[in-house]
Parts: C-alpha cells; structure tokens; sequence
C-alpha cells in the first residue's frame, strides 16, 4: 500500500503538466493522448542500474510479451510507457490478459496449453502445477550447476516473465529515484520521509 501511495504521488507531479497542456478531456481510464516525455524520464532503480522509466518500460513489455506493443482483448494497441502507467494506476484488469509469452510447442503440450496460443495470461499461468513443478526443478537444478533440458530452460523463462509481470502489477519493480535538482521529486522525498515516520 505504501509503495502505491507514493507512486501516485510520483505519477501526479510527472503528468501534472501532461494533462495541463489541453490532455484533460481525455476519459480518466485512457492514457493514448497524453505525451509521456516527463513520466518516461523520471529515474528508477532496475537491477542494480539506474535507468529512465521509458527503458524500463520497453524493456519489461520486451520480456514479458515478446514484442514492444501488446493489443489487448479488446483490440487496444499498448505502449511501455501507456502500459506501465496503467498497470500502476489498475485501469485495465492486466491479470487477466494474455501477455505473457509461452513460445516453445514442447513446453505448451507439456502444460496442457493450446499450441497454437503464443501469450497466456497471469491466472491461466499460475492455475498451472506442472508449470511451478518444472519451474521450481529447474531452479534446483541451477542452483547445484547442473545442465537444463530445453523445457526446463524454457519453464524458468515463462516463470521469471511471470514473476515480472508480478511485480510490476504490485509496484515493487519500480523504485523511482528522485533527482535532488527536481523541485516536485523534492517535494516527493519530503511526502516519502513523512509517511514512513506516520507508519512506524
């Protein structure tokens, strides 16, 4: 909960100006119009490396999907920047679309899956025993270096882009770094400091 609060706090001062520059008759659930240049360069923490959220953004769709755009269900084209801003802000159920990308036939057969679907969705993924059995052999084996078959190899990368997914959905995969020159993100280090005294 903590982590959404200040995220919002963050996404407010970022599109503030967004939605000021005439964007405001957009419905509050559609992102399309606006111009992410403010939101995409705040800084965040990935990986132990400080990058702007338009690569994060590019790079986790990249994973999960496989491709840099993802059409939903109902036939909307999504973007980084458009997807992660909605995933954060749950304006559209991302549970429940199928985005996360299964590529090998084997592995698809194995799981009980139609082999002709690319992407599953987070419910279908996690509904699936054989996938966290293959999963969690495949970690056991890597962890005492010894050699994966194809579809343990291929298991362990559907489990990590759902782990990521995962994240993103629950807010831990972004931690903004604020910039000490940036007035607002001041403003956001001083709101951080005083929930975190509130809550303790």
């Amino acid at each position: 909960m903590k982590t959404r609060i200040l995220i919002f706090i963050a996404l407010a001062s970022s599109l503030f100006r967004c939605i000021a520059y005439g964007q405001s008759d957009l419905p509050a659930a559609d992102s399309r119009g606006l111009d992410f240049k403010q939101w995409g360069l705040l800084a965040i923490q990935d990986g132990g490396r400080r990058k702007p959220i338009d690569t994060f953004a590019r790079e986790t769709l990249i994973r999960i999907t496989g491709g840099s755009t993802y059409a939903d269900n109902a036939g909307r084209k999504w973007g980084p920047n458009d997807f992660i801003l909605s995933v954060l802000l749950e304006t559209h159920d991302w549970k429940s679309e199928p985005m996360v990308l299964v590529s090998f036939g084997s592995l698809k057969e194995q799981l009980g899956f139609d082999k002709t679907q690319r992407r599953f969705s987070v419910a279908q993924l996690n509904g699936s025993a054989e996938l966290h059995r293959l999963a969690n052999d495949a970690q056991a084996l890597k962890r005492a270096e010894k050699p994966l078959d194809r579809i343990q190899q291929e298991a362990l990368a559907v489990s990590d882009r759902l782990a990521l997914l995962g994240n993103v959905i629950n807010g831990r995969a972004l931690l903004i770094i604020p910039s000490p020159e940036n007035e607002a993100l001041r403003f956001i280090i001083k709101k951080r400091r005083s929930l975190r005294h509130s809550l303790t």
